[in-house]
């Protein structure tokens, strides 16, 4: 063992500093709709591949991701879904963030059990970030590892999203507090 090693501290949780970190769900990352419901359409955009969600129907498009086993236990999960619209206006789009947390040893969901966070958004046609949370209290005391099943829908049929042209989801960007 080389002289600096032995009188060195092992760090602890303690000692250690929380840091902001992130998971990032592409499109080619996402699968189709939860069952019984509509799959937002799979297009490469320029050289972008991405999801187009219609202005008119119901769509979503679903992902799985896992809890890091860096997260500081207590902090929540801040989710972004990154997206533009295309044509003129980009007001009024209904968004909701659906999601299932099972640690090991937990049954899957239901269909249609899943927790729904509603996201309305309004501004321009340029990238826009739609925001919600997963609370700490959704997350601690399941079992290592903790799985996150999560679908974005957009409500088009809903009478708050009166948006109709296309809406083309970038991405998903869960951000954590993590253990540096």
């Amino acid at each position: 063992m080389p002289r600096y090693q032995r009188h060195t501290l092992r760090p602890s949780l303690v000692m250690l500093r929380p840091r902001k970190s992130q998971i990032v769900k592409y499109a080619s990352d996402m699968a189709g709709a939860p069952s019984g419901e509509t799959d937002a359409t799979y297009v490469v955009y320029g050289i972008s591949p991405m999801y187009r969600f219609s202005g008119t129907a119901d769509n979503a498009i679903s992902m799985e991701f896992c809890v890091p086993q860096d997260r500081v236990p207590g902090t929540d999960l801040d989710v972004e879904v990154e997206y533009f619209m295309a044509g003129p206006g980009g007001m009024g789009v209904l968004l909701s963030f659906g999601f299932a947390v099972m640690g090991l040893g937990d049954p899957p969901p239901a269909l249609g059990t899943e927790t729904r966070r509603y996201m309305v958004e309004t501004g321009s046609p340029n990238v826009k970030v739609a925001t919600t949370k997963i609370w700490a209290s959704e997350i601690d005391g399941k079992k290592d590892p903790i799985n996150i099943q999560a679908v974005v829908r957009r409500h088009a049929t809903d009478p708050q999203d009166v948006d109709t042209n296309y809406l083309y989801l970038i991405k998903v960007v869960i951000k954590y507090q993590a253990y540096l």
